[in-house]
């Protein structure tokens, strides 16, 4: 198995917040990710992450991460839960602002930021693949997947 898919959850106290962030950024996020690691799929595979294939980060507003009803959700540190690699962290939420391009960079960051905790080989190795992408990645081509994406699930801006 290999770390196939990164995905970035916004978990904030405000529904319509939540929502309007999911619609900007989720996708935009996950493909921008994709395109770091197409083509590096078994560079993300060894026996350190047998049977995992989603990483997640879980950007937490202080309130939310302290009504967590799992204790284990509130401390910042990887672990694995099923199929998936996982990192729980408090995000300043204020700090997510200006255009999409602007909010995904920091977004970026914040994966690289708290990637670069994990121990795993395989995390290291994305994370470093991240940080070389920079400036790289075609970001026009990302927004019109995301938008295309977007608009096959009847998503409306």
């Amino acid at each position: 198995m290999a770390f196939r898919e990164v995905r970035i959850y916004f978990r904030v106290q405000d529904d319509a917040q939540k929502l309007s962030l999911n619609k900007e950024l989720w996708s935009t996020f996950t493909f921008y990710i994709d395109a770091v690691m197409r083509g590096r799929f078994r560079e993300y595979s060894g026996a350190e992450v047998k049977g995992v294939n989603i990483v997640n980060l879980y950007l937490y507003e202080e309130p939310v991460l302290m009504k967590s009803l799992n204790p284990n959700c509130r401390r910042p540190v990887w672990r694995r839960c099923r199929n998936t690699y996982e990192f729980p962290v408090i995000f300043d939420y204020s700090k997510l602002t200006g255009t999409t391009e602007e909010k995904l960079q920091l977004l970026v960051n914040t994966f690289i930021k708290f990637g670069g905790k994990s121990e795993l080989p395989q995390m290291k190795r994305l994370v470093g693949h991240i940080r070389e992408s920079r400036g790289k990645i075609d970001l026009k081509s990302i927004f019109d997947k995301a938008m295309d994406y977007k608009r096959r699930l009847g998503i409306k801006d």
